[in-house]
């Protein structure tokens, strides 16, 4: 990462003002400073959910963009999430750092996997998983959510 992205995303109290904001600035004494106190406006807020620091797409934090991404994985045909896999939404939304988990999301095939599972709306269970073909993504995904 960036210098700067490491302090985009690691937002702190602003010595100048007590705001939490990517100190993103250096006073004339030489500490670090959020940027409205040195006349540069940016906001780094969610829009979302408000936290600071974090940003990631259209306003928002990589946080409300991690767990809007866990949801529509997870969602069923009806476009909620079963329970059983209510579990496993809420661990990938409060995941400490939401940039890889954003980006497994997107790219790991096991996802597409359990993606397909929770789209067909079938009760999650060794059976179900004993139906696929044999896969290191299927052993993962029973892996995943024992």
């Amino acid at each position: 990462m960036t210098c700067f992205t490491v302090v985009l995303r690691s937002p702190a109290e602003c010595p100048r003002c007590g705001m939490v904001q990517p100190l993103i600035a250096r006073d004339d004494d030489g500490a670090d400073v959020c940027g409205p106190c040195v006349g540069f406006a940016a906001d780094y807020t969610c829009k979302q959910c408000g936290r600071t620091g974090n940003p990631h797409s259209r306003g928002r934090c990589a946080q409300c963009v991690l767990a809007e991404r866990a949801n529509a994985l997870l969602a069923g045909p009806d476009g909620t999430i079963t329970s059983q896999l209510e579990p496993l939404a809420a661990a990938l939304a409060d995941a400490p750092s939401p940039f890889p988990a954003i980006q497994w999301l997107k790219e790991s095939p096991n996802t597409k996997l359990l993606a397909r599972l929770a789209s067909e709306g079938h009760e999650l269970s060794h059976e179900l998983l004993d139906e696929l073909p044999p896969s290191r993504n299927q052993r993962y995904i029973r892996q995943l959510l024992l």
